[in-house]
């Protein structure tokens, strides 16, 4: 299975805590105890893989990021990697 088939979701979704500020927010992950500093795109696609589980194009179109250019979309494949890493998704199969 490649990545643009990966099947994500939020595992602790109503354990987490936020907080928006305008374009950014304070996102609080009780499991590891640490608070990072993400931007509104970061609680968008949590708040959406937290009601529904989705692909990469599922969520890009939720996203409204779908049909962008390649920059585009390996910044937004990075960034759910990165949410992987953190803890915040996770891949369901």
């Amino acid at each position: 299975m490649n990545a643009f088939e990966v099947v994500w979701r939020v595992p602790m979704i109503g354990e987490l805590r936020w907080e928006r500020f305008g374009e950014e927010a304070i996102l609080y992950n009780p499991a590891s105890g640490r608070t990072h500093r993400v931007n509104e795109l970061v609680v968008d696609i949590l708040e959406s893989l937290g009601s529904e589980p989705a692909t990469f194009a599922d969520l890009s179109r939720r996203m409204g990021v779908a049909g962008l250019g390649p920059a585009e979309e390996e910044y937004f494949s990075g960034l759910l990697r990165q949410l992987d890493r953190l803890g915040f998704i996770e891949p369901c199969y």
